[in-house]
């Protein structure tokens, strides 16, 4: 006997079809939904739900255009970035450890490889502060230009006043950064100074950092290195390596940094001296001599430099 009603079977399948027409998934172009009004301003909701007039549009495009127009710009276009000139203070005071106790058996003792407690370190590695050098590259950019009109002399005096500018930022600060990892690299980009500048850490006993920078018509690259003693009341810093300047017309200037004194380390107060003789040598007609005075008790005027130019 057969019969002419359909099994339940055919009618389950039949209705899971029906339903599945009914729940398609439409799909729209992104273009559609872009393109509109409604979206240019960053409004919320869909097309059927928002509905911008012309004039709504119109106003919201001279908003845009008069906040590119209130962008500040520099003499050679790029724009200018305001940056924080200080770090924020630290949340938590910092634990009194007495240095004394840590590196009491390592008098006259290279303290490269003594393993100090992390509140002697500030929070920068080595390889930003090697950044730090750069600070005022406008005196390079002045060089530049001096001898491009043809004086070499006022060229040579600013690679000098450059030299002894990264000095500067050691006022006050007596900790040391941190030591970075083997192949750790570090990249400065500044537009609005016409900088590039990256460094990398390429060996780890003896600690050496390399660094390269680009700037408005010179190249900067050094490798540093610092030995250090300890003797007792002060650690002697005495740095290693060669710090090399090249113009695009193809003047060189090379030199080294000068030792580095760190006092009263067990009694009194904490101050950082900078001493020796600094020899600029360039490869054309100008080198300098510069001499950092170390500082005494009596000095009434510390941290005196004095120099002086010659020809070769």
């Amino acid at each position: 006997e057969c019969s002419t009603t359909e099994s339940s079977d055919d009618i389950e399948k039949q209705e899971v079809e029906e339903v599945s027409e009914e729940d398609e998934i439409s799909y729209y172009d992104t273009r559609d939904y872009f393109t509109e009004p409604s979206f240019s301003c960053g409004s919320k909701g869909t097309l059927d739900q928002v509905k911008m007039s012309g004039e709504a549009v119109r106003q919201c495009i001279d908003m845009e255009n008069s906040h590119v127009e209130t962008m500040i710009y520099d003499d050679y276009g790029y724009p200018q970035v305001s940056r924080r000139k200080k770090l924020p203070d630290p949340v938590e005071k910092e634990k009194g450890v007495s240095l004394w106790s840590m590196i009491k058996d390592n008098v006259g003792k290279d303290l490269t490889r003594v393993c100090l407690p992390v509140f002697f370190n500030e929070p920068i590695s080595s390889l930003q502060k090697c950044f730090e050098d750069l600070e005022y590259s406008y005196l390079l950019d002045r060089a530049y230009e001096h001898g491009k009109k043809g004086n070499s002399l006022l060229r040579a005096l600013n690679v000098a006043a450059f030299a002894v500018s990264g000095y500067a930022s050691s006022e006050g600060r007596h900790c040391k950064p941190f030591n970075p990892l083997l192949g750790e690299t570090y990249e400065a980009d500044f537009p609005d100074k016409g900088l590039r500048f990256f460094s990398e850490k390429v060996s780890h006993h003896p600690t050496v950092v390399a660094c390269h920078c680009e700037g408005r018509g010179w190249r900067f690259w050094a490798d540093s290195n610092i030995h250090s003693k300890f003797w007792g009341r002060s650690i002697q810093l005495d740095p290693v390596g060669v710090l090399t300047l090249e113009f695009d017309d193809g003047e060189i200037f090379q030199w080294s940094k000068v030792t580095t004194t760190i006092y009263n380390l067990i009694l009194g107060k904490l101050y950082c001296d900078h001493h020796g003789n600094m020899e600029i040598r360039g490869n054309r007609q100008y080198s300098c001599k510069l001499k950092f005075k170390e500082q005494t008790i009596l000095d009434r005027n510390p941290r005196q430099v004095r120099g002086s130019t010659s020809t070769l």
